[in-house]
């Protein structure tokens, strides 16, 4: 692989307005931008003599274009403003007509922060441009600068749209057999395509965008293939157009959650630089784009390898601290350092960043890494100076976005934390009282504002600061607040999947589908709007325009009570969907109201500073404790009891439960709410985080170390519900309302995933997903870009789970040929036809015996679903064969009982517990009242008797709760010698309503 040692041209300024936005490498081509290089200060002042030389007198028009040709690059090289703007006023005054003269004047006045005067200079580029493939690159650019310095969506397209006529009327002058103008043709399509696409993603549009994006790889690829036929040079400019578009294509495939098809343009980068020369800031950019995708994956560790790579590749080539690639990779180093908790060596690049940007207020204001730059020092303990970056921070964007922004809320609950540890304590409550309400109420992404990779931490770190601040007030107002915090926090990334999700679900009822369509509408405008602001506290004093920054302050106040107006009308109408995706978290009071006598609520939340519990019953009303027990020291216990529960396939090799982690546990989590727990026959628990991958029956209520048989566990003692929360069980109290259906069964099971399978009999289920598998590339950065390169076909089989649907139906006296679906029948489509029809809402009990997949378990899969029978186009479309959450928000349901019998949440990397979540919130907004799911991977015989022994109890106790009908069924199953040990009789969670 060779680098071309020319760096980035584009000034400093325009690189952060532009984002995304590739310069090119130094060439004699009006495509391609200069480098800006590291020059001596003599060779800089003859360098900066010959650019300014005056145009020689009486000289031809050819002689004189040759002449400020010539001198274009080195006025770039210069690095100089001043250098760069007087060459273009000699230009322009040499040849008023030149079209180049024109455009280098535009940029010269963008650098100058003359924003109306470029506009001025860059149509007259436009309009005297020697043919419509130069008037169509320069029209791309005029549409981005009115969308990115203007936030002008209206002129940018019709700009846009100006560029693309103009590039179908060179298309279409083309003679055939003319190699150099179809070459001049991809060039150019490509660049304008991936400007449509940056502005399409500027404006949200990011289906559009990413269409935009593959168009320009596909123009791209023609102009590598001419290129190479016609000479190296022009080879050479190829290849840097394919290397920007398949940046961007990857840019705007991760902002519309398919992270599979970004790595796979990513990997086609790495083949076109491995394949020959390419200009060293476009493979910076790419390295560095793989690093921030990887920090949106919360794989830190790559993030960092790959930003090394990306600065490595702006050293080798002498490239200047400030220049804009450079920064972008060591900001990407940083930020990724910090998901890894290195917070020292995150810091000594920030104060090396920091030395290096001395003296030029454009890379400070570009190096800021503002949120990650925070929380470092805030985990470094160093209090004043977190206290002055988040004050900075936070004074910006409250006067940027407004208070109740959700960044801006963040920047003022981690103020709140520095000021309290600072003693500052009056402050500290006051911020976090303003702040975390905000932070709690907040539905809408903060997208385009500041750093993705670490909001999740910064949110947690905010919460856990609160829970200590409010943690020696044992008032009931504390206990309340406490317990509200952790509802928000353990449910935050279930909520924004499920909001995901809504977004892109077609709703049956008109009414909602238009309340919804203009909810994006105003937010699409909404994240215009913010992210110029945003690219404004970016910019230098002399390019910001503070009077247009004040009409988009005034747009967004008028568009966010326009916002506010159609969220109360949705709340009126619709109130379901709006507590699905903007839950209220419910009040003690409220939540004790709906608890019957022997009910009692507990609340778990694991921080790094311990765990919190809250119990809320009718008697007593909230009461809390606190354990030493951290997160990390609650996962290795979660961890212990897994190794010795997911054994039922391993017979006499199976390991002794973990008695001593269950006991554990229950020590930390329910012995201290004992006087709650007193008398109550069945608990409601909500837990997120690891503690959600162990059904809490397993738990022992004290030391112990003999026969299973005989243990202590918590099953004995009551009935155990799971729930995604308390928000999500409240409103499963009011659904449990309704007129219960009238028949009682549907089921799918052994779904054919592959043609070619063969059922093959066995005793336990595989629900272990090769999930192992595909993260088990090299060590290499770039062996993880296939990372999730999985095939439908690749999913184990599940044959034994056809006897449990038809064991189900028989017991509950259903039709086993029109009510169980097998092999290539319990495919998706059969599901929403019996939805479309109204068969499922009949049904009491519904069951899918298949595979739960989580995000990145198939290429492209962003939210959870069940794996159904496969239909032929899943090799084109993995994700086609699959029940989405999608899918399952647009399903009619009335059903007591949903039964999931395949899932598994110990795998795919603490992704599992969310994804079920989120899916259990999805059949409780389709009409579910509770699911039964399992948890690892089940022996077949005692799986079915459980099964059908809960149902077979519910049904010959009609008034009894379904947690205490799924008790039952344990307590026989247990009485089984054979099937003594949990693996057999706790692998199944009641998730939701548990009560009648």
């Amino acid at each position: 692989m060779t680098f071309i040692s020319w760096t980035c041209t584009i000034s400093l300024s325009l690189a952060c307005f532009l984002g995304a936005m590739p310069a090119h490498a130094q060439t004699e081509d009006a495509l391609e931008a200069a480098p800006t290089m590291v020059l001596s200060p003599q060779d800089k002042e003859k360098a900066r003599q010959k650019v300014l030389e005056p145009a020689p007198a009486g000289a031809s028009r050819a002689a004189l274009e040759e002449f400020f040709e010539s001198r274009k690059t080195l006025s770039e090289q210069q690095g100089d403003l001043g250098v760069s703007e007087q060459f273009a006023r000699n230009w322009l005054q040499a040849l008023p007509d030149d079209w180049q003269a024109h455009w280098r004047m535009a940029l010269a006045q963008i650098r100058g922060g003359r924003l109306a005067d470029y506009f001025s200079y860059a149509q007259d580029a436009a309009r005297l441009a020697p043919n419509d493939a130069w008037r169509a690159f320069v029209q791309a650019e005029i549409a981005l600068k009115y969308l990115h310095l203007q936030a002008n969506i209206k002129d940018a397209t019709s700009t846009m749209a100006m560029a693309e006529a103009s590039l179908a009327r060179f298309q279409g002058q083309l003679r055939p057999n003319r190699p150099g103008p179809q070459y001049l043709l991809a060039r150019t399509e490509a660049r304008v395509y991936t400007s449509k696409g940056d502005m399409e993603s500027f404006m949200s549009q990011y289906d559009a965008a990413a269409r935009s994006a593959n168009r320009a790889v596909l123009a791209a690829r023609r102009s590598v293939a001419l290129g190479s036929q016609m000479d190296d040079k022009r080879a050479f400019f190829g290849r840097n157009e394919l290397i920007n578009a398949l940046t961007y294509e990857a840019r705007s495939q991760n902002m519309r959650g398919a992270l599979f098809d970004a790595d796979q343009s990513l990997r086609q980068g790495l083949q076109i630089i491995a394949a020959g020369e390419v200009s060293n800031h476009l493979v910076a950019q790419l390295f560095t784009t793989i690093g921030r995708l990887r920090i949106q994956e919360g794989r830190f560790r790559e993030a960092e390898q790959w930003a090394r790579k990306g600065a490595d590749s702006m050293l080798k080539a002498n490239a200047p601290a400030t220049s804009a690639p450079l920064l972008a990779a060591r900001g990407v180093e940083q930020t990724a350092l910090a998901g890894q908790e290195r917070w020292a060596d995150a810091w000594k690049s920030f104060e090396a960043v920091d030395r290096d940007s001395q003296g030029s207020t454009e890379a400070q204001q570009f190096a800021r890494n503002g949120l990650t730059r925070a929380i470092v020092l805030l985990k470094l303990q160093r209090w004043p100076q977190a206290e002055s970056v988040l004050t900075a921070s936070w004074t910006r964007q409250k006067n940027d976005f407004g208070a109740g922004h959700p960044t801006t809320a963040l920047s003022e609950g981690l103020l709140a934390w520095a000021l309290w540890e600072s003693g500052k304590r009056g402050e500290a409550l006051a911020h976090f009282n303003v702040a975390l309400p905000s932070l709690m109420a907040s539905g809408e992404s903060p997208e385009g504002n500041e750093d993705q990779g670490l909001r999740k931490l910064a949110r947690k770190s905010v919460a856990e600061a609160y829970l200590k601040a409010i943690a020696n007030g044992a008032d009931a107002q504390a206990l309340e607040r406490g317990f509200a915090m952790a509802e928000w926090l353990s449910g935050s990334s279930v909520q924004q999947a499920l909001n995901d999700a809504a977004q892109r679900t077609r709703f049956t009822d008109p009414r909602l589908q238009e309340a919804l369509r203009n909810e994006q509408d105003i937010q699409r405008e909404l994240d215009v709007l913010y992210r110029y602001i945003n690219q404004q506290g970016s910019e230098a004093t002399a390019r910001q325009t503070p009077a247009v920054t004040e009409q988009m302050r005034q747009r967004i106040a008028q568009l966010s009570g326009q916002r506010q107006q159609l969220h109360q009308q949705i709340r009126q109408s619709f109130p379901q969907y709006e507590q699905m995706v903007r839950p209220r978290p419910p009040t003690v009071k409220e939540i004790a109201a709906l608890l019957g006598e022997d009910d009692v609520f507990v609340q778990c939340l694991s921080t790094s500073l311990g765990t919190y519990v809250w119990a809320i019953d009718r008697q007593h009303g909230v009461v809390g404790a606190y354990s030493a027990l951290d997160e990390a020291a609650v996962a290795t216990l979660v961890q212990r009891l897994r190794v010795t529960l997911d054994v039922a396939g391993m017979g006499v090799r199976a390991p002794k439960f973990d008695f001593a982690a269950s006991a554990t546990l229950y020590e930390a989590l329910l012995k201290p709410l004992s006087a709650s727990l007193a008398g109550k026959k069945h608990l409601i628990v909500s837990t997120s985080g690891a503690l959600a991958q162990v059904p809490f029956s397993a738990l022992v209520t004290e030391s112990f170390s003999g026969d299973p048989a005989t243990a202590p566990w918590l099953i004995r003692q009551r009935a155990v519900s799971h729930v995604p929360g308390a928000s999500a069980w409240m409103a499963l109290k009011q659904l449990s309302q309704s007129k219960p259906a009238v028949q009682a069964f549907m089921g799918w099971g052994d779904p054919l995933f592959d043609a070619r399978q063969v059922a093959q009999p066995g005793n336990t289920r595989n629900v272990n997903l090769t999930r192992s598998a595909a993260g088990a590339a090299g060590n290499k950065p770039e062996d993880e870009v296939t990372r999730s390169a999985l095939k439908y076909a690749q999913i184990p089989a599940l044959p034994e789970t056809r006897a449990e649907v038809e064991a189900i139906a028989d017991l509950l006296k259903a039709d086993r040929q029109k009510d169980t679906h097998f092999g290539k029948d319990a495919n998706r489509e059969s599901v929403l036809q019996a939805s479309r029809s109204g068969q499922l809402a009949q049904k009491r009990v519904i069951v899918f015996a298949t595979h739960g997949l989580v995000p990145g378990d198939l290429p492209n899969l962003r939210q959870p679903a069940l794996a159904m029978a496969a239909g032929g186009p899943e090799d084109a479309d993995p994700l086609a064969p699959l029940l989405t959450l999608e899918d399952v928000l647009g399903l009619k349901l009335n059903a007591d009982w949903v039964v999931l019998s395949a899932c598994n949440t110990a795998a795919a990397e603490g992704r599992a517990e969310e994804a079920l979540s989120g899916l259990a919130r999805g059949f409780f907004y389709a009409g579910s009242r509770s699911l039964l799911v399992t948890h690892w991977s089940v022996e077949s015989e005692s799986a079915s008797l459980l099964t059908t022994g809960t149902f077979a109890h519910q049904a010959a106790n009609p008034g009894a709760k379904r947690a205490e009908s799924l008790r039952e069924a344990m307590l026989k199953v247990m009485a089984d010698p054979k099937f003594s040990h949990p693996a057999f009789w706790a692998p199944y969670a009641l998730v939701g309503e548990g009560g009648r």
